[in-house]
């Protein structure tokens, strides 16, 4: 029963694994150099990059350029 669970937790992550990839190649909100960028990190650092995906990079530059103003105010 074990290996049944963990075979399915394995194909679950590996198919948010391949979704991930799939919503960052196919972004339109994305510059092509956004999506390499977040490919390679989605692929480089796995789990991580997925997150950071999710919470910071699908919704393309006008975010990443608002976090990135933020952090051009501090001293």
């Amino acid at each position: 029963m074990e290996n049944i669970e963990l075979l399915t937790l394995i194909v679950l992550l590996f198919a948010i694994f391949v979704y991930t990839l799939y919503h960052a190649v196919n972004n339109p909100k994305l510059y092509s150099h956004e999506r390499l960028f977040w490919v390679l990190i989605i692929l480089l650092t796995t789990f991580f990059g997925w997150i950071a995906y999710w919470r910071i990079g699908k919704n393309g530059s006008s975010r990443s350029q608002i976090l990135l103003n933020k952090r051009a105010d501090y001293p």
